[in-house]
């Protein structure tokens, strides 16, 4: 059993060694995980599902490839990315939380995730 938790990449299309580091991660790290919580801020920014995403498609399609191979992906909202929205999480095949903040089970340990940012607001 195997969770990963990752937030405030801030990943920028004008950072290409992020984006790759990023990619390497979802590709190879997590691959085999039960599980990654993303807890907001992966992206500098983002303007809506239906915007086109250039430079971002390394990442993107780790997560594809990611959820393919069984690993589950879940995504909070962080301060830059709030327009993620259930497109995205369709296309891309991740459940979306849309709480500021929730408990999970985490291997029989009850969990507080939420973004940081959430603290400061």
């Amino acid at each position: 059993m195997l969770t990963w938790f990752v937030s405030d990449l801030h990943l920028d299309p004008a950072r290409p060694d992020a984006i790759q580091l990023a990619q390497r991660f979802f590709s190879n790290t997590a691959k085999g995980a039960e599980h990654v919580y993303i807890l907001g801020d992966l992206f500098e920014y983002w303007l809506g599902d239906d915007n086109p995403k250039h430079g971002l498609e390394p990442v993107l399609e780790a997560f594809t490839a990611l959820t393919q191979s069984g690993t589950k992906i879940t995504f909070m909202h962080g301060n830059r990315d709030f327009l993620i929205g259930d497109q995205f999480a369709s296309q891309y095949n991740i459940d979306l939380i849309t709480d500021d903040e929730q408990v999970i089970d985490l291997y029989g340990t009850p969990t507080l995730i939420m973004h940081g940012d959430t603290l400061c607001t």
